[in-house]
């Protein structure tokens, strides 16, 4: 897991260089051939692997920068794992390398420990699936 968290004005840099970090291994992960532009990505629309946003309710998955669920509902943990173990091997073109990031709007600070939690369970559960974590921080 590569950590970038807290407000960052060179947060995409950072990120760039913490997936080309975890590229480099690639052959391990069983994605030589990843392609270039993963270590290229400018905005969070352009990451070609899946992304979680951690919000107090739950989890919002996105893919290719769309939700796939409607952000007015976030998935449960489990409905989230799941939908990540369903994925095909061409949802991973930079390998099993996804991007988390928490919600950088709550309703309150009692959303706060709410959040905390959730990305403790999540971050445990990825790491038990054998997923690689880039955590980008919220605008």
């Amino acid at each position: 897991m590569i950590t970038i968290r807290g407000k960052c004005p060179g947060a995409p840099a950072l990120a760039l260089l913490a997936v080309a970090a975890l590229l480099a291994p690639a052959s391990a992960l069983g994605h030589s051939d990843a392609p270039a532009g993963c270590t290229q990505v400018q905005e969070a629309e352009q990451w070609p692997n899946p992304d979680i946003m951690v919000r107090a309710g739950g989890f919002i998955p996105y893919l290719k920068g769309q939700a796939v669920c409607c952000e007015a509902r976030e998935m449960t943990l489990n409905e989230t794992l799941s939908y990540l173990k369903k994925l095909p091997k061409s949802a991973w073109p930079c390998g099993r390398i996804l991007w988390v990031g928490e919600s950088g709007l709550i309703s309150g600070v009692r959303d706060v420990p709410l959040m905390d939690a959730n990305f403790d369970r999540l971050m445990k559960a990825l790491k038990k699936m054998g997923l690689k974590t880039v955590l980008i921080p919220s605008a």
